[in-house]
């Protein structure tokens, strides 16, 4: 398949001239040409591209993904069907336009749940995979010097009591502040849930 830099060839003797033809700077050209804009390219643009390479605007689309492709070292067609990751620029185009549209309806109708359930599907699948305890450790109580079952301002502010303590006063902390922290968002994950 036919690359950006090659149609280039064919009409520009320079990415210079290609560039003033374009509208824009040599610099940005460049990485037009080699790919690096792929995934932010909109119709508009790719539409201008071919107006100025004197190509159609499908074998424009086609060389974005081929350069595209050739910049990553990607082998073949099956990588711009994938949808997660909208790589091909036609699937990327029809995705953002379900997403807009989707989004709008959404908007209109105050109920997200529908739209949030089909585009950030690996927040959901996080959330049911997460194991998520009934109770916390009561190792968090003890390192956090509060009784259980504590207010979530209760937790902050012994949290913030702790790490003052920790503080050696040059901007570092003596003891393990991970352990710390990891208290806190259990107790406080466990606060929560009650």
């Amino acid at each position: 398949m036919t690359t950006l830099q090659e149609y280039r060839k064919h009409k520009y003797w320079t990415i210079k001239d290609f560039a003033m033809d374009y509208g824009c700077g040599a610099t940005k050209a460049s990485g037009i040409l080699r790919g690096l804009y792929h995934e932010t390219l909109s119709k508009r643009e790719v539409e201008r591209l071919a107006e100025v390479l004197g190509i159609s605007f499908v074998e424009c689309a086609d060389a974005c993904d081929a350069t595209f492709a050739e910049l990553k070292g990607l082998k073949g067609d099956g990588w711009k069907k994938t949808m997660r990751t909208h790589r091909g620029i036609w699937a990327r185009w029809q995705y953002e336009e379900l997403l807009a549209r989707d989004g709008k309806r959404a908007a209109q109708s105050g109920d997200w749940r529908a739209f949030r359930w089909k585009y950030l599907p690996h927040e959901e699948e996080k959330r049911q995979t997460q194991e998520r305890p009934n109770y916390a450790p009561a190792s968090c109580w003890q390192i956090l010097g509060i009784p259980a079952g504590s207010t979530p301002e209760l937790i902050k502010a012994a949290f913030r009591l702790k790490v003052k303590a920790a503080s050696d006063g040059h901007g570092g902390y003596r003891g393990d502040m991970d352990r710390l922290v990891r208290a806190k968002e259990q107790a406080l994950a466990y606060a929560e849930r009650r």
